[in-house]
């Protein structure tokens, strides 16, 4: 249920907003080492925001530890700006994240 804070019109500048941050926090090499993990279904997007292990592969533990550290120090800035449940924080991220590369099967 969306909280009276985080508005319909807010959500998505919000995703904009958190989305750009997450791609300018993030290592290029990890940038780029998310993007072939997700083409070779070794990590898939779950409904918490975060990505998960799929199929694995060497490294890819590594680079989903940090991809997730980045993303929840996002989602708690946000939730603490917003002052709403980091959950449904992560639960917006998490279902704009998996419209945008898929989800976990």
């Amino acid at each position: 249920m969306p909280s009276r804070r985080l508005s319909r019109r807010r959500l998505p500048l919000l995703a904009g907003a958190a989305l750009a941050a997450l791609l300018l926090a993030s290592d290029p090499a990890f940038a780029v080492g998310l993007d072939q993990a997700r083409a070779q279904g070794m990590v898939c997007e779950g409904r918490d925001g975060l990505i998960h292990k799929a199929a694995g592969g060497p490294g890819v533990d590594g680079l989903i530890a940090d991809v997730n550290a980045k993303r929840m120090a996002t989602y708690r800035d946000i939730a603490a700006k917003d002052n709403v449940p980091l959950a449904q924080v992560q639960a917006f991220y998490g279902q704009t994240l998996q419209g945008k590369h898929g989800g976990c099967r």
